[in-house]
């Protein structure tokens, strides 16, 4: 994997966390607020691998993913906010216009976790019906979903909400057959049949 998208770049931490652990990975990250935007150049305007877009992601990421030079890329859909809901065309943009993506929906319902927080828009939650009304169904999909512990995910005692996000592996290939055979992902995930996406 070379490319990593984000949605919501938000203050810039989560790209910045990547961008210098992983130097080789070049990072889009799209955010619409101004402010936002701003506030997140101070830390990131020195990485040569992070690459920040102004505007709404369901305009910038149909852009962004029809000049993906190939290859598997990671998508990190995060963009939601207040009453901004451009999930649905993100979804679309990326699973039309590419054939190997692995896509994380953040603040996502996971069935059987209600212990996991999830965001809501006009009283309809974020969940896998959701994400699945988007999808393009001509395509493979495999779905992750957490399933471990608050005291797994934070061993030091914090106290922040967990937060629910499920994984959607589209397309077929070896890299998909490593990641789902690695014995972190069978420990801490749960993966379920890509049926749950269009029930």
């Amino acid at each position: 994997v070379r490319h990593f998208y984000e949605t919501g770049t938000h203050l810039g931490f989560s790209s910045y966390h990547l961008a210098t652990r992983h130097p080789n990975l070049i990072i889009h990250t799209v955010e619409v607020n101004k402010e936002f935007h701003g506030l997140s150049r101070i830390p990131l305007k020195k990485l040569s691998n992070v690459h920040q877009v102004l505007g709404s992601s369901a305009e910038q990421l149909v852009h962004l993913v029809k000049a993906h030079p190939g290859g598997t890329a990671i998508f990190w859909l995060d963009a939601h906010w207040e009453n901004f809901l451009p999930l649905p065309v993100e979804v679309s943009a990326v699973t039309q216009h590419l054939d190997h993506a692995a896509i994380l929906v953040d603040d996502c319902q996971v069935p059987g976790r209600p212990d996991l927080k999830f965001d809501s828009y006009n009283g309809v939650p974020i969940d896998l019906k959701m994400i699945g009304a988007s999808l393009d169904r001509s395509k493979h999909y495999e779905v992750l979903i957490p399933d471990y512990s608050r005291e797994e995910a934070y061993a030091d005692g914090d106290s922040f909400p967990q937060i629910g996000y499920s994984i959607i592996l589209m397309g077929c290939g070896d890299e998909w057959t490593a990641v789902l055979g690695d014995p972190f992902i069978k420990k801490h995930f749960k993966r379920l049949d890509s049926s749950v996406l269009f029930d």
